[in-house]
Formats: C-alpha cells, structure tokens, sequence
C-alpha cells in the first residue's frame, strides 16, 4: 500500500474513519454467516483493517513529526535570515562610515555577501554563514578609515547602492529580471512557486527552506516598491 505514503495526514484520518465505520459495520455478519468459508473472509477483513489502521496511526505519527521539524526549522531560518541581514547592514554602516565604497564591484568584502545568502539553504548553513559575518563584523570594525571625500553626499549613494543590490538578489530568488518593478509581476512569480515548494504539496526536505526564502524576497521587494 505505497499510496498510504503519499497520503498527507488528514487523508490519513480519513481513511482511518472510513476503516472504523465499514469494520463496525461488517460485525453483525459474523454472528449471521453459517458458512466456514465466508466467516473466514471476514476474518481477513477485519485483520486487514486493522492493519490498516495501524499502518497509518504510524504514518501520521511520522508526518506529524516531521511537519514539526520542518515547523521548527522554517522557524530557525527565518530567525537566522533576520540576523544575517541585521550583520550585513552593520557591515555596510560601518564601511560607510569608515569611507569605504559599497558598491558592487568595488569592495570584496560586500561583493559575495549576497550571494552567499542567497546560498543558504539549511539551518546548518546559516549558522556558519552567521559565524563569518561575525568575523568580518569584526575585521571590519578594525579597518582604518578612509580619506573623507565628500562623505555626506557619497554615504546616500551607497547607501542607495547597497538597497539596489538586495532587491536584485530578491528578485533573482523569485526568478524575475533585475529590472523588474511591476507589483503585480512579482505576486504572480511569488504564488507560481510559493505552491510549488509549500510543505503541505512538496515533501522534499528543502521544500520549507525555499518557501522561507521566497517570503522574505516577495517582502523585500514589496518594502522597496511601496518606499520607491
């Protein structure tokens, strides 16, 4: 019975219900049948039901289980997602301030930040990911200031780099163009492939993972595009 398998957990206790009422309903034929034979098929019936039922009492013990781990690593992520971002703006704001520039292509110390985020896919990886942000929080904070050359004006314009370069990196996770600013665009994107990879449709392990992701990038791009 492979098809139990696919089976969420609530088509499980559906099919539970329906062995309960079709046993009970089959035991007043015990006692009515005279023939050997016949009363030896209800025999197999019932065992068969009841294996049935235990087969999926532990099916849904072991999707429930394991609807709670991705719950609760989806939970993680989402947590360490935060962190990460609140590390990689620290980094910008002290470069900043330091006087060094932002822009793509000009410092290798932001340059693959982004898209080593966009990398992460477990909870492992955003951990280790989180230690080396950590690390160059603190390179960083050690730098030597740059020679100031018109830091006010130049500090918006990084700043405004830096905002450019996290939107690009959201829409390239919704699988858009980098250009794109249509609203409408990006919802169609973020539902076409929020359905393909939700737990409750996508049992692989990475499913959950890819739906935070796609959460936090549809909300990054909304954010801008309200701000713009």
């Amino acid at each position: 019975m492979k098809w139990l398998e696919k089976c969420s957990a609530k088509g499980l206790r559906r099919f539970q219900n329906v062995l309960i009422v079709s046993g009970i309903a089959f035991i007043p034929s015990v006692f009515m049948v005279d023939s050997l034979i016949l009363k030896g098929f209800l025999s197999l019936f019932f065992l068969s039901n009841f294996w049935g039922f235990r087969k999926s009492e532990k099916l849904i013990s072991r999707k429930t289980k394991q609807r709670r781990e991705t719950l609760h690593n989806t939970q993680k992520i989402h947590s360490l997602h935060e962190t990460c971002m609140k590390f990689i703006q620290h980094i910008e704001d002290v470069l900043v301030a330091k006087g060094y520039s932002i822009e793509k292509g000009n410092n290798p110390l932001i340059d693959d930040i982004y898209h080593e985020l966009s990398n992460c896919q477990t909870v492992m990886d955003y951990v280790l990911f989180k230690n080396k942000l950590e690390f160059r929080m603190m390179y960083v904070a050690n730098m030597p200031r740059e020679k100031a050359q018109e830091k006010t004006q130049s500090q918006r314009a990084k700043k405004s780099a830096s905002t450019s370069s996290a939107l690009s990196q959201a829409l390239y996770i919704l699988g858009l163009p980098e250009g794109t600013r249509d609203m409408s665009v990006v919802k169609h994107a973020y539902k076409a492939l929020v359905k393909k990879y939700h737990p409750d449709l996508n049992p692989s392990p990475e499913a959950g993972q890819k739906t935070v992701q796609l959460n936090l990038a549809y909300e990054q791009i909304q954010k801008f595009l309200k701000a713009s």
